[in-house]
């Protein structure tokens, strides 16, 4: 499987990022990575065009904006958010 991560930087989640980036890898996934911090989201927009992955991972919803997540919507990439707080927080009452 291609697997494409969105890398933020800050939090707990840049280290859970790294040890998800190494799962995938050792289950025999190739792995990229996307920076969030440079150029986004010009540059995720084009590594999804190019490296065209089976999904996209990411911690806390970090990176899936509208425009990002009807892209993968059009282009039936599967997008994963691992949520590491309580994600019915911001459900509505």
């Amino acid at each position: 499987m291609k697997v494409l991560v969105l890398q933020s930087y800050g939090g707990a989640g840049e280290f859970i990022i790294e040890d998800s980036i190494d799962g995938f890898r050792r289950l025999g996934n190739t792995v990229e990575k996307v920076d969030l911090n440079e150029d986004f989201p010009i540059n995720l927009l084009n590594k999804i065009k190019e490296f065209y992955p089976d999904f996209v991972f990411t911690i806390d919803h970090n990176g899936f904006l509208r425009p990002i997540i009807d892209e993968l919507n059009k282009k039936e990439i599967l997008h994963v958010s691992w949520f590491t707080g309580y994600p019915l927080h911001w459900a509505p009452k």
